[in-house]
């Protein structure tokens, strides 16, 4: 797991970030699969759009989860094509951190991060909401 300071530049494994999602939508698979066949779906945006249509998880959480999905993908697009390279962290190069904000649509590095810890929070409290009672999740990822 990235350790950084804050948390949150952890984009893929922080609390509310890629593998939250990922796993919040494999553990409704695995627990509903047998019931729906077409939840047999590898793509987790795919996944997730299944898990709404059958209801399992209201659709203003499916579409909140859905969306912070594309940005964090969009993160994780953006930093890859830059470096090259496989990312999982934002950078600490105020260079890099004002890159990221002019290439994602926003104004400066603070609005950016603004909006990425705000999907990060809501996305941890959705799955902590649907799965927090069995796996003893909190928000703020302890």
């Amino acid at each position: 797991r990235d350790r950084v300071d804050p948390p949150q530049r952890a984009f893929k494994t922080a609390a509310g970030g890629l593998v939250d999602l990922e796993f919040f939508a494999q553990f409704l698979q695995l627990a509903h699969g047998g019931e729906f066949s077409d939840l047999r779906e590898p793509n987790t945006r795919r996944l997730l759009e299944q898990i709404g249509r059958h209801n399992l998880v209201d659709q203003t959480d499916i579409d909140t989860l859905l969306d912070n999905l594309e940005f964090l993908r969009m993160v994780e697009g953006l930093l890859r094509r830059n470096k090259n390279s496989p990312v999982s962290i934002i950078g600490e190069s105020t260079e890099e951190q004002q890159a990221l904000a002019r290439w994602s649509g926003h104004p400066s590095f603070d609005a950016f991060w603004s909006a990425h810890c705000r999907r990060m929070t809501l996305t941890r409290s959705i799955v902590a909401k649907h799965l927090g009672a069995r796996w003893n999740l909190s928000i703020d990822g302890k």
